[in-house]
């Protein structure tokens, strides 16, 4: 496994947090002695290559075939999976 994603946190603006994970994957903060509130929870990421953003060009390829253009150039596809912007970067067990 390469990593934990936590869905719908963001980074902390001014101070840190007090967190704690089970191994069910909720994710507890800490909001007073020994108190917790349960705010996320954590998925395991496995081995990957480099993680992008699809929906740019899924749009330009839906653009090209719903204008008639069904001979879309391959190139220019490739061209924008090379140079989408990389979400999460690949880890050690994943292919480039």
């Amino acid at each position: 496994m390469s990593g934990v994603y936590i869905s719908g946190m963001e980074m902390p603006k001014r101070n840190f947090l007090d967190l704690r994970i089970e191994p069910d994957g909720y994710i507890y903060k800490l909001i007073g002695h020994n108190t917790y509130l349960e705010l996320y929870k954590a998925i395991a990421i496995p081995d990957h290559g480099r993680l992008i953003d699809a929906e740019p060009i899924r749009t330009f390829i839906t653009d090209g075939l719903n204008s008639g253009e069904f001979g879309y150039d391959q190139i220019k596809v490739l061209a924008e999976i090379e140079y989408a912007p990389t979400i999460i970067p690949a880890d050690k067990g994943g292919a480039e």
